[in-house]
């Protein structure tokens, strides 16, 4: 059901700047006509914000035809808008004529403009968070195993079980190995965004299969989903070396940080091809974690819409209940395979709690390691790296009677 009205929301995003350019060119002066070009200035004005936030923070390129489509994709969030508030106004104007009052008292006009705003702004707002939570521009990598880690390395493609086209980057050890580590980015990263970690997981003879989560990089897809589609790409990807590096990947090792954790944590329990996990700055359930950010990140009104409304908007937008990608209900499936948490103490993303929840969660075999770091300086932290490594040596399932 969810999908299905996410297919119907994507539709009318493409449809309502093709049905306002109509509008402008047949209509002449006029309220319309000014309504419309309001949404796409405002429109390409959020979502030339939105491009230039995410090339600062990822480092990277955004191809043209993405930057086209957020443009587009703006417009049409912001005519939405538009028409929703034009809704409201009819439906308060309708109201303030109650009782065919043709000159209705000024305490009625007040009441009316005060639930015209109250009404844009419970749905309006959280519909703009919701938007940004889930739609993503792709930005691609600058850098490549050859230039980050003088290695060589094998470009791939393959599909995942609901069709979305996942890339990665295949970079054997210097030596014959079997083992091969899983590298799941966080969100907003690409494929490129753990190397630090990952040379030295090669240093220790690792082979090293990074991919790009769904809506990122190279990869295909345009929303996300915070581990609920995301996991069908890491369940693809061992799916993939256990197909076509079979004798590389004997022992597949799942590391992923943040959004590729949760994803990680969802793929181990559903497929027996990833041997052992390794979770760095990740959450146990994405509604308690939603609680925890608008508590500490919103002043209290803003809080509320964001758990109540925006998330539930947000499942709509990316096609999955989102309320449901908890992996702290799942890690224990992913038993008797061990498991590793590191987190933050100091994390301002991802409060620490959410962490130790899901390290509690986990059935042994499991390791964690609480570091004195924040939520981005878990990944480059020396005890993190050598934890990781120590892991990925050492992890073995208990043995099942």
């Amino acid at each position: 059901m969810v999908w299905s009205l996410s297919l119907v929301l994507c539709g009318v995003y493409l449809l309502l700047p093709a049905a306002g350019i109509g509008l402008f060119a047949l209509r002449g002066r006029g309220r319309l006509k000014r309504q419309i070009a309001g949404g796409f200035v405002s429109g390409m004005l959020l979502a030339s914000s939105l491009l230039v936030i995410y090339t600062l923070s990822v480092g990277g390129r955004i191809p043209l035809g993405d930057v086209l489509l957020t443009l587009y994709l703006g417009v049409g969030l912001m005519l939405m808008l538009r028409l929703f508030d034009a809704g409201i106004h009819y439906g308060v104007f309708r109201l303030l004529r109650a009782g065919d009052a043709a000159d209705p008292p000024r305490w009625r006009v007040g009441i009316a403009a005060a639930l015209r705003v109250a009404l844009f702004a419970l749905i309006g707002l959280p519909w703009v968070m919701a938007a940004l939570m889930t739609y993503r521009p792709h930005v691609l990598p600058l850098e490549t195993p050859r230039t980050m880690l003088a290695a060589s390395f094998e470009r791939v493609e393959f599909h995942t079980a609901d069709g979305v086209r996942v890339a990665a980057w295949y970079v054997p050890a210097a030596e014959t190995s079997d083992v091969t580590v899983l590298l799941c980015h966080g969100l907003g990263a690409s494929k490129d965004g753990m190397w630090p970690l990952a040379q030295k997981l090669r240093d220790s003879g690792a082979n090293l299969l990074a991919i790009d989560l769904r809506a990122h990089g190279e990869s295909g897809g345009r929303v996300t989903s915070y581990g609920a589609g995301e996991s069908n790409d890491a369940v693809a990807a061992a799916d993939w070396l256990k197909a076509h590096r079979s004798a590389a990947a004997r022992r597949v090792i799942g590391v992923g940080a943040s959004l590729g954790g949760a994803a990680l944590v969802r793929a181990a329990a559903a497929s027996p091809e990833i041997d052992a996990v390794a979770v760095l700055g990740s959450y146990d359930d994405l509604g308690r974690l939603a609680v925890d950010l608008s508590a500490n990140q919103f002043v209290r009104p803003l809080g509320w819409l964001v758990r109540k409304i925006a998330l539930p908007i947000a499942s709509l937008h990316a096609g999955h209940d989102l309320r449901s990608v908890r992996p702290a209900a799942e890690v224990a499936r992913i038993w008797p395979r061990p498991v590793l948490v590191v987190h933050g103490t100091g994390d301002e993303i991802i409060p620490f709690d959410r962490g130790r929840a899901l390290f509690d969660a986990a059935t042994p075999p499991r390791r964690h390691l609480w570091i004195d770091s924040t939520h981005n300086g878990v990944l480059d932290d020396p005890r993190t790296i050598e934890a990781v490594v120590d892991f990925a040596k050492s992890a073995e399932s208990v043995p099942v009677i």
